[in-house]
């Protein structure tokens, strides 16, 4: 089942990466993309192939935020509703600073699968600087350390932070 998992991120880290994939002229602006994005995959999800990021936020703060894309009632042939607004710059450089203190972090792996995953990616125009946080069995603790366990903490703040911070446009 570990497999399936670690297939299904990397196959979504590919969609999500080939999506923002763009040509353009010589003089125009490089496409626009999320600076930060989080992503939820609910246990029992993995065959659904509509799945998209909860929070994108781009580097000006500007965000889109989907409230109905985990809603078990929301069909797969239906589009998630989109929600514009905005995160504060103060929210948004505390939560970049934290996703970098979170770059090395063992957030351990739980004995259970299929319990679903939680993704932050963290995409500056530089690559080298990408911040790529995975979060197995967000629920589980079983067999982690006190030291994973603290982490996981970690991980579901910030997560819960750009969520909290996020204001929708008036």
């Amino acid at each position: 089942m570990r497999t399936i998992a670690s297939a299904l991120l990397a196959a979504a880290l590919t969609l999500g990466s080939l999506c923002g994939v763009a040509t353009a002229e010589p003089d125009q602006e490089p496409p626009d993309f999320a600076l930060v994005s989080l992503t939820t995959i609910p246990s029992g999800w993995t065959a659904r192939t509509d799945l998209r990021p909860l929070l994108e936020v781009d580097a000006d703060g500007t965000a889109l935020h989907r409230p109905d894309i985990l809603s078990p009632d929301r069909a797969a042939d239906t589009a998630p509703r989109e929600v514009e607004g905005k995160v504060s710059t103060d929210d948004l450089e505390k939560a970049l600073e934290r996703i970098r203190e979170l770059r090395e972090t063992d957030f351990g792996v739980p004995a259970v699968t299929g319990q679903g995953i939680q993704i932050i990616d963290l995409m500056p125009e530089n690559p080298s600087d990408d911040v790529h946080l995975v979060l197995y069995a967000p629920d589980a603790t079983d067999g982690l350390s006190d030291e994973q366990r603290d982490a996981r903490e970690k991980f579901a703040e910030v997560f819960d932070d750009l969520i909290d911070a996020f204001e929708e446009n008036e």
